[in-house]
């Protein structure tokens, strides 16, 4: 048996929360219930009754955190209708909320769109981010569908905002599609070190748009 709901589960984090429909069936008038934390008692809670913008009515129940909601509410529908002749008030809970759907964590093209804006909304722009410019639109724009694992390419090296060489002897090993990005690795000695010694470049990720076909290092 599933375990009720209760006043805490429904605020959670939230200080207050509305969390019924009053209906008085006399005049058939609705009243929004929301759960108030107690001025004079911590962790306990009062009821809020709201009929549109008109009035706003709060009735102090002491109501535990802990306490089942539907309990809650039952409670206060007895109460009000002690006394009452007829039993007019009816109380209907409202269900939980749905779950709010997680973001889905961003990928580096939604970050290169995401700088791109920024660099756009300035009024003056240094020569680099007017080059740095171009090269998130080539990113962005590249075309996924013209590269295929195994292709020859070189990579233009990104420096001071613009492309100032070019990486020729590697190949396409993994492409993310979604990030436009390409997995390269090193093909052929073409003197392209990361000390200047004989250390080879790790396989290293590269964004599509910077990418030069060179088909004399397809995979044969």
């Amino acid at each position: 048996m599933p375990k009720p709901e209760t006043i805490s589960d429904r605020l959670g984090k939230r200080r207050s929360a509305k969390v019924a429909i009053l209906t008085d069936t006399r005049d058939n008038s609705e009243y929004d219930l929301s759960l108030v934390p107690d001025t004079s008692s911590f962790g306990k809670y009062s009821v809020r009754a709201k009929h549109g913008d008109k009035h706003t009515e709060s009735f102090r129940m002491f109501y535990e955190g802990m306490m089942p909601l539907e309990d809650a509410m039952q409670h206060f529908m007895e109460y009000l209708n002690t006394d009452t002749k007829g039993e007019p008030f009816k109380i209907i809970p409202l269900a939980p909320p749905k779950p709010k759907k997680q973001k889905e964590p961003g990928t580096i093209l939604d970050s290169w769109k995401a700088q791109l804006k920024q660099l756009k909304k300035k009024r003056y722009k240094t020569g680099p981010e007017e080059n740095f410019m171009k090269v998130l639109e080539s990113r962005i724009k590249a075309n996924v569908d013209k590269w295929e694992m195994g292709d020859g390419v070189g990579w233009k090296v990104l420096a001071g905002g613009g492309m100032t060489q070019t990486n020729r002897g590697f190949r396409i090993i993994d492409i993310a599609p979604d990030h436009k990005m390409a997995l390269l690795t090193q093909v052929a000695d073409t003197g392209l070190t990361v000390t200047g010694g004989e250390d080879a470049i790790e396989d290293i990720w590269v964004p599509l748009g910077d990418l030069v076909r060179d088909r004399k290092y397809d995979m044969e």
